[in-house]
């Protein structure tokens, strides 16, 4: 044989050898992957998001397609109420309550399998909710300037973010800050402030004064109601509903009411993840008004309270002669929300409204003391057979006043005032409140006072 043809003889052995070899690893690449079963590619969840509205979703993208996920083979840890589907190579965890802030969630998807091949696999995944911040208003008392503060519920940081004389209130936006200022003669003024600091002003609809003022981040739409100066019978606007778009037109424009007419309402509320809010009206009556339609007006009936809006927009609460009630939204049932027993008694009621929390509600109970012959105010959550107090305060003169639940329900803020009644007022010509005003900050399932600050009205 020549030296050539045995070269070649050589070569062909060795490219044999080296197919067989590609072969067979081919081969056991293709028995592994069908041996082990779908794998986790990646993940996407809002981690902001998802402590603050109900519905978000965590998606789970697999290298191949998967079959159906059923509900059961789906475990988190800890424990929250879910739905799941999934289509292609996709898993779609829903989470139908927000969760807690600053919590690692760990789930895992049992017998994961492609829906042309048996093996099955487990997909574990694990993320960090965020811990969104929290504003206040804080007034100086004297010359100094007020501040509207911004600070986070498990931090002791704090930073001033707009700070001016006589501030009266503000409400938080995604991109912008809207702050409402009284001058000396009381009028209010009404001024948008974006993140790069930039300030302009919305133009009021006249001389007069702002009041109950909310702004709606889902929609990015601002409220508050507007009282022309002069004499009341000469008034054009009086507690008249406005709303207006800050990033829009900036031009309010009045909310109307049954048949159209103007609202002069004694309070009102957005309804969160809608276009939705609830006024009561000067003569009590309570209405539900749809703003992305016009006149659409559903009546909610006559209570001499209107309170808060639930977390998930589900109910608010009105309170009459006998307490406080929960009226279903849309359709406005109501239904009597029972004070518990507490501490042997049934108590009074509070001054400050009543707030609905999943499985219960959060109110000011109150019990007389007859070693100092007045009231003594307590914070409960009551389920509708049991009271768990959540907050004593410190001084038994004191009182509760605005009750703030987290948007997910985790956490309430509640304004004390130490002195009570006899508390010295910061004397503003709109909204005042005792100078000694602070905020508690509470975790509703163990009554943990979390943080408290000197300062009201929490925007979470």
């Amino acid at each position: 044989m020549r030296l050539s043809e045995i070269a070649v003889s050589s070569f062909a052995r060795r490219f044999v050898a080296t197919v067989v070899v590609l072969v067979v690893l081919v081969a056991g690449f293709a028995a592994l992957t069908f041996l082990q079963g779908p794998k986790l590619s990646s993940a996407q969840v809002d981690t902001t998001a998802v402590v603050s509205k109900p519905g978000q979703t965590l998606r789970l993208f697999t290298n191949e397609r998967v079959a159906a996920v059923r509900k059961s083979l789906v475990s988190i840890s800890p424990a929250v109420p879910f739905t799941v589907s999934s289509s292609g190579q996709v898993i779609s965890v829903q989470f139908t309550r927000p969760l807690a802030y600053a919590t690692t969630y760990r789930l895992a998807v049992d017998g994961v399998t492609d829906p042309d091949v048996a093996q099955s696999s487990t997909l574990n995944y694990r993320f960090r909710t965020a811990s969104p911040p929290l504003y206040y208003l804080h007034r100086s008392g004297s010359s100094a300037p007020d501040e509207i503060v911004k600070t986070g519920i498990l931090s002791t940081g704090r930073s001033a973010i707009y700070s001016a004389r006589r501030i009266q209130d503000f409400a938080i936006f995604d991109k912008a800050l809207v702050v409402v200022t009284l001058d000396a003669r009381g009028d209010s003024a009404l001024t948008v402030v974006g993140r790069s600091g930039v300030a302009q002003s919305i133009p009021l609809p006249g001389d007069g004064t702002v009041d109950h003022v909310a702004g709606n981040s889902d929609t990015g739409i601002l409220g508050f109601t507007f009282t022309s100066d002069g004499p009341t019978t000469k008034q054009k606007y009086s507690n008249t509903l406005f709303s207006v778009n800050p990033a829009g037109t900036g031009i309010p424009t009045p909310i109307k009411g049954v048949g159209g007419s103007l609202l002069s309402v004694l309070d009102w509320g957005f309804v969160p993840l809608t276009n939705d809010i609830v006024a009561q009206n000067i003569d009590q009556s309570i209405v539900l008004v749809d703003t992305s339609k016009a006149n659409v007006v559903t009546p909610l009936g006559a209570y001499p309270e209107l309170g808060a809006v639930a977390a998930d927009g589900s109910s608010v609460v009105v309170s009459d002669s006998l307490g406080p009630l929960r009226v279903a939204l849309p359709g406005g049932k109501a239904t009597r929300l029972a004070a518990s027993r507490f501490k042997g008694k049934v108590p009074y009621e509070g001054d400050a409204p009543a707030v609905v929390v999943p499985g219960g509600w959060i109110q000011d109970d109150q019990t007389y003391d007859a070693a100092t012959g007045g009231f003594v105010s307590h914070l409960v959550f009551d389920t509708g057979g049991t009271a768990r107090q959540l907050y004593a305060l410190p001084n038994p003169r004191g009182t509760i006043g605005a009750i703030v639940a987290s948007p997910n329900d985790e956490y309430v803020a509640i304004e004390t005032t130490p002195g009570g009644a006899t508390a010295a007022s910061d004397g503003y010509a709109v909204n005042p409140r005792a100078k000694t005003v602070t905020t508690v900050f509470l975790d509703i399932a163990t009554g943990t006072v979390v943080k408290s600050v000197s300062g009201f009205a929490v925007s979470w």
